[in-house]
């Protein structure tokens, strides 16, 4: 197996002609018992790759292809096949880079979004495995990391937004020129990529970057004294999660709520109902949601059982206790009665054809690999959001708390499973768990109704 250990991009949005255009240098190294004479990346299927080299600079003969990729946008990625001049021993690292460019043009193969694109308004670009815009190793997976350095030059109107540390920018010409870096490997899944023309609102936690309108510098205010307040709450009770001080909060396009590292997304057409009375709590849930996906998610072990309950479960229900805490205690319990109202209704529908809904399976079966089937549609933020309440009530509220901050701390690098978390809250707790989570997380049994609030 190889694998990428840094990368080094020199990136342009809209120059000489061309949407996108990097320079990308990176350090491969041999994780394998064998020796290897090939490295595969893969690579957005509109990117055309016009050179690679070694580190002493010679050219480096390579295949190029277009396979199916289901994660990815287009439905496609290009598949780029370098072969070595010479064996890469066992341990061994190896310097590359490569050239190339072309566009990201909008796709509807996984959803009718306009994400995932540059044209003139705006550059939006995903992270491993939806727009691949640097070489992805073709061996990664959830928790998959590189340290990368970014020098990201774009139009002087736009301001740019990666990830990580922001480290200078600056005014070159009619180009705006940033530094961005990271302090510690970072995951693929979160390289964010934007720029389009932002204003910016900075506060202590927090920087968001809206639209120049007084409506989106009014909303970035808000997003501000309460993003902070939740901030408080999750680095408390959650642990320190992520690894920059600096949050960005951005004002994307439409459908561009995402959360990528310390990276937040809000889509533009959402992003100013936070200054409405009538829709501010959904704009602050959105905002809660994909703030806590830092905080929440331990390593886990790809395929492992339940590990979609670790990825996309805990940041479906760990929002909420934080915003019963800034938005007041009726929160939490509507928000509980919310998810009970939803599996009794999907569970009923779920047999029928029109319904659209996945089969129902035991909590404990679902892999990462199911996530896509049943992210915000059925049982992991309906039935696991019921159950991990009825947890919270059987341990008490303070034992809950502790126990999910030893067990994310204790994972933050060791890759964990869902016993692992019972197994914190018993010793935190010391109740007996075990035949409760195999009972209800273990079967599609109904949720006794006695368990619902109210």
């Amino acid at each position: 197996m190889l694998l990428v250990d840094s990368y080094r991009l020199d990136i342009a949005i809209h120059a000489n002609g061309v949407p996108f255009s990097c320079r990308a240098r990176w350090v491969v190294r041999n994780a394998d018992t064998e020796a290897a004479d090939a490295f595969t990346f893969y690579l957005h299927p509109e990117l055309a790759v016009r050179e690679i080299r070694n580190e002493a600079g010679e050219p480096l003969a390579h295949e190029a292809s277009i396979e199916t990729y289901d994660l990815a946008y287009t439905g496609g990625i290009g598949v780029h096949t370098i072969k070595l001049p010479d064996r890469l021993e066992r341990g061994a690292t190896l310097p590359l880079t490569a050239v190339y460019d072309g566009s990201f043009s909008p796709s509807g193969a996984r959803s009718p979004s306009d994400y995932m694109r540059i044209d003139e308004e705006g550059a939006y670009l995903r992270g491993a495995g939806y727009s691949v815009w640097f070489p992805l190793q073709k061996e990664w997976d959830w928790n998959t990391a590189a340290a990368f350095e970014i020098a990201l030059e774009v139009p002087w109107g736009w301001r740019p937004l990666a990830f990580g540390e922001l480290a200078s920018e600056e005014r070159r010409g009619n180009r705006n020129v940033s530094r961005w870096t990271t302090d510690s490997p970072w995951p693929l899944l979160s390289c964010h990529l934007a720029a389009t023309e932002w204003d910016v609102v900075e506060g202590t936690a927090l920087r968001v970057y809206h639209r120049r309108t007084e409506e989106s510098r009014s909303a970035a205010v808000r997003y501000i004294d309460v993003g902070e307040r939740l901030l408080s709450f999750y680095r408390s009770h959650y642990g320190s999660g992520v690894s920059t001080p600096m949050v960005f909060l951005a004002e994307l396009c439409p459908y561009g709520g995402i959360s990528a590292g310390n990276v937040i997304g809000i889509p533009r057409d959402r992003f100013a109902d936070v200054a409405d009375a009538s829709r501010s709590t959904e704009a602050l849930e959105l905002l809660a949601h994909e703030l806590v996906h830092a905080f929440v998610i331990p390593a886990v072990t790809p395929g492992a059982p339940a590990s979609a309950l670790l990825i996309e479960g805990f940041p479906s229900y760990y929002h909420s206790l934080a915003l019963g805490e800034v938005l007041g205690a009726g929160y939490y319990s509507r928000f509980v009665e919310r998810a009970w109202r939803s599996y009794r209704e999907r569970r009923e529908a779920r047999g029928t054809p029109a319904s659209g809904l996945p089969p129902e399976k035991p909590l404990l079966e679902l892999t990462d690999g199911d996530i896509g089937r049943y992210k915000d549609v059925f049982l992991l933020d309906d039935r696991f959001v019921a159950l991990l309440d009825r947890l919270r009530t059987l341990v008490g509220p303070e034992a809950f708390l502790r126990g999910t901050r030893e067990f994310l701390d204790r994972h933050r690098a060791v890759p964990a499973r869902f016993g692992d978390f019972v197994s914190t809250l018993e010793s935190i707790s010391g109740k007996r768990l075990t035949d409760f989570v195999d009972r209800w997380f273990g079967s599609t049994e109904a949720l006794p109704d006695a368990w619902a609030p109210g």
